[in-house]
């Protein structure tokens, strides 16, 4: 058995050395894969119906973090070990994260749904992990799988709406940002909204916001001489986005370009292209950062005198923005 599927090594005692206290855990999770894999067809009934326990002991877990419920799991490969000064909403994320890992697997062996949509408490501790770490392939996991419940859908698209993703010129380059949106679309609370205000009210909601910044962003991206592979909006694309986010955030742009003719920070991606601003930051940014190779080069006169260039640029800036703040 151990030559057949290749386990000779695992079971050497080197590698019993290396792994410890985890060796237990590894062979059996290396033996799940295996029936996974190579008995796909033909799945003992007992291993399943162990994977769909330890399942059913994590979900109840996570209800109760402080408990000891996770000693109940069999597999040694589903095992969940307790972390120190863990706090309580930090172990239901991992808790989750555990869950949602054997969920998507007994699915996969099994040809059934996965249960996890139909645990909401699961669902959001998830989804706040991810949007955390701005990890776009789970959270279009997490629309996709959640795709049919329409008020979980409108509230993390109030919620990815505000983490201000979607009008910034960095984050937008990530193709994975688009398959949110697109992933966002197609939900049933996608096309129930729209992606473009409706009505005779004209209503914007939040997957409106997200929609109409994308496109601005997209449009960006193929003006710049950066290569990013996002698709070209159309002008009535871009003229669409940019009078929805003008009837919806007028007020915080002009707030934003207050904040920076006082020299309070910068304003957000989508302002600097809405208002014409972004080629003057750039321009900013290269001064400096010639500046600091000259400092590297030891050639101080000519770093003085790129930083003191950049100031100026700066000041424009403070000045544009001050203008456009009145205007509006």
């Amino acid at each position: 058995m151990k030559l057949r599927y290749q386990l000779k090594e695992d079971y050497s005692i080197l590698n019993r050395i290396c792994q410890g206290n985890n060796f237990e855990r590894s062979l059996s999770g290396r033996a799940a894969d295996i029936l996974e894999q190579k008995f796909e067809n033909n799945l003992p009934k007992d291993f399943v119906t162990a994977m769909e326990h330890d399942r059913e002991v994590l979900r109840l877990f996570a209800s109760k973090p402080d408990s000891d419920r996770h000693l109940r799991i069999l597999a040694p490969c589903n095992r969940f070990d307790l972390l120190r000064r863990e706090t309580p909403e930090d172990r239901r994320v991992r808790i989750a994260e555990a869950y949602a890992r054997l969920d998507l697997r007994i699915a996969r062996m099994t040809g059934e749904k996965p249960l996890l949509p139909c645990d909401v408490f699961l669902n959001k501790p998830l989804f706040e992990e991810a949007l955390r770490r701005k990890d776009y392939f789970s959270l279009c996991d997490l629309v996709r799988l959640n795709r049919d419940n329409v008020p979980l859908i409108r509230e993390w698209t109030g919620q990815l709406a505000g983490a201000h993703l979607f009008d910034d010129i960095h984050k937008t380059k990530n193709p994975l940002l688009g398959s949110l949106v697109d992933q966002l679309n197609i939900t049933r609370y996608g096309q129930e909204t729209g992606i473009i205000p409706g009505g005779r009210d004209k209503e914007v909601s939040p997957l409106h916001l997200i929609n109409a910044c994308y496109t601005v962003m997209r449009h960006e991206h193929s003006l710049r001489l950066e290569r990013v592979e996002l698709p070209v909006p159309t002008p009535e694309e871009l003229q669409t986005a940019v009078q929805v986010l003008d009837s919806a955030r007028r007020g915080t742009d002009r707030d934003e370009l207050r904040r920076t003719f006082a020299g309070e920070g910068e304003p957000s991606g989508y302002v600097k292209v809405r208002y014409g601003l972004s080629d003057s930051y750039q321009k900013a940014d290269y001064l400096l950062d010639m500046s600091v190779k000259e400092i590297l080069a030891d050639r101080l006169p000519s770093a003085a005198s790129l930083k003191e260039k950049a100031n100026k640029v700066k000041e424009n800036i403070r000045q544009m923005a001050g203008s456009l703040a009145q205007g509006i």
